[in-house]
């Protein structure tokens, strides 16, 4: 059959037996085309395949082949990725093989040496991550202009410090790695919003380096016209990434909300701000490093998933999400809290925003800041704490959802520790307050009422214990006054302070000491002990 097929439904299904020789493929924005594996598809004249895109979505093609020349495409082939010029941040990755730069993701520099022209309001920015480069001291967003002049930057591709380029004219984009851009409306003369990868498709097995530098970060990509599937139990090699829980965590930048998302490999797993388990074709994302090596993949994670470059799932039992907005702009961010007697006590890692008006929260465990927070089970003596970083100085809104669906506790109980003020979130799911960029970071706190499954008549913790970074806050549950003494212990038992106590809120400051420490409050009506971690 040559025919030119025009695929605008959501599946085209070539079956293992079919044979199709066509004039071209066009596939619109939304559609699927599978090629199943043994299936043969060829095209004939100069037409080849185009891959669609809009605003929302873009055309998915996925061969499944797992043996190479079942496909073969004469004409040219193309796959198109929307960008919008509202100098907003875009992170891509390419889906076609040698795809250079300019002048389709660049305007094209003149002269030698090349220069794209004097700024310094340039309309447009193509940058990638640096794994080579300190993130406390040096450049690590390396631009493809090397300076405020516009000249190309042909320094060496990941120098390590700050001295790192594109090499040498015309750069191409790699296959795996993930780009960062952003264009105004006269970026060039006449630039459209929608970009064209031209090249042979991605398709089989597919291999990034992956370093362990100066920092952890590699920012990678999706390199197939199709979508891919991160919990997929096949056809990834991540042994070098750093684990998080059972799986491996990705972080994708969410623009309308200036923060990352999150998701982690294990299935079932949900992410943070829209981000799931499947990842959208042209999408780059980080992970993290815990040595250098390879991040490999191959068709058995590629999948169809009809989206726009995020998209959000249900929740699941045991699980509160905490979001984060506030009235200075339309910036968001967003946590999850999940208890599973499987999970060991950790979480996914916060990767700070972009954008420095964003808010942003987080809990803080052990030291270390958490998008999504696992914890195998929660009592009357839980806490997370929460960070919270206001970038500008404003009303904050915080909404928590899933209450109705948390079984590990009655209730979930936010206490504001600036001001004071404590709120029954089952009672009250949305807490206003207001934040400058001077508070301190660990400014909210969750704690858990009446865990289900013990009896209901049994007498609820008089007392809690927890710290609050460099001091120990021990608060009275009701009316009653704590009278009595205090002890901080080590964890081989040294006693670190000792003091008398007559309030219902003692705070014990504890500069200069960090770790994990025992505390025991001993009073006439019993004697109550917590666990707390100084940092």
């Amino acid at each position: 059959m040559k025919t030119k097929l025009n695929i605008s439904l959501w599946i085209s299904l070539i079956m293992a037996s079919s044979v199709i020789s066509g004039q071209g493929i066009t596939i619109q924005p939304g559609a699927r085309f599978t090629v199943q594996n043994g299936a043969k598809l060829a095209t004939t004249g100069t037409a080849g395949i185009t891959v669609k895109s809009d605003a929302t979505v873009t055309g998915s093609f996925l061969d499944q082949n797992t043996s190479s020349g079942n496909v073969t495409f004469n004409g040219i082939q193309t796959v198109q990725r929307y960008i919008p010029n509202d100098f907003t941040w875009h992170f891509l990755s390419s889906p076609v093989s040698a795809q250079v730069i300019w002048p389709e993701f660049s305007p094209e520099p003149t002269g030698i040496p090349l220069s794209f022209g004097a700024g310094p309001d340039y309309n447009w920015d193509f940058y990638y991550w640096n794994p080579n480069a300190d993130t406390e001291t040096e450049l690590y967003w390396i631009n493809l202009r090397q300076d405020a002049t516009g000249s190309y930057n042909s320094r060496n591709v990941d120098e390590p410090g700050s001295n790192a380029g594109f090499g040498v004219a015309p750069p191409a984009v790699t296959i795996g790695r993930g780009y960062l851009t952003s264009y105004k409306d006269a970026w060039t003369t006449g630039s459209p919003e929608t970009h064209s990868f031209t090249g042979a498709l991605n398709t089989g097995e597919i291999s990034r380096a992956i370093t362990k530098g100066a920092n952890s970060w590699n920012l990678v990509g999706n390199p197939y016209p199709s979508s891919v599937d991160w919990q997929a139990t096949t056809g990834w090699t991540r042994s070098t990434l750093t684990t998080s829980g059972s799986g491996y965590d990705y972080w994708i930048y969410v623009g309308s909300a200036g923060n990352y998302g999150v998701c982690n490999s294990t299935p079932g797993e949900e992410g943070t701000l829209g981000t799931t388990r499947y990842i959208a074709p042209m999408q780059g994302f980080f992970i993290n490093a815990a040595s250098s090596g390879t991040l490999s993949m191959d068709n058995s994670i590629r999948v169809h998933s009809i989206q726009s470059w995020l998209k959000g799932t249900g929740d699941a039992n045991n699980m509160l999400r905490l979001k984060l907005t506030t009235n200075a702009n339309s910036y968001n961010d967003e946590m999850i809290v999940k208890v599973n007697p499987a999970f060991e006590d950790e979480g996914s890692q916060k990767l700070w925003s972009m954008e420095q008006e964003a808010p942003e929260i987080y809990s803080i465990k052990d030291g270390v800041n958490y998008s999504i927070d696992r914890m195998p089970s929660v009592n009357e003596t839980s806490v997370v704490n929460l960070g919270v970083k206001a970038g500008v100085s404003a009303g904050y809104t915080l909404t928590v959802s899933g209450l109705e669906s948390f079984y590990t506790a009655k209730s979930v109980i936010l206490e504001d520790l600036k001001t004071g003020t404590i709120q029954t979130l089952n009672d009250n799911n949305v807490y206003t307050f207001s934040a400058s960029p001077d508070d301190q970071a660990n400014r909210l706190k969750l704690s858990f009422d009446g865990p289900y499954g013990i009896d209901d008549g049994a007498k609820a913790n008089p007392v809690t214990i927890y710290s609050y970074e460099k001091t120990i806050v021990i608060r009275s549950n009701s009316t009653e006054i704590l009278k009595g003494e205090v002890y901080v212990y080590d964890l081989v038992g040294q006693t670190i302070k000792h003091l008398k106590v007559n309030n219902n809120l003692i705070l014990i400051p504890m500069d200069g000491i960090t770790g994990y420490y025992v505390v025991a409050l001993l009073t006439d009506n019993g004697i109550y002990n917590g666990k707390v971690f100084l940092y």
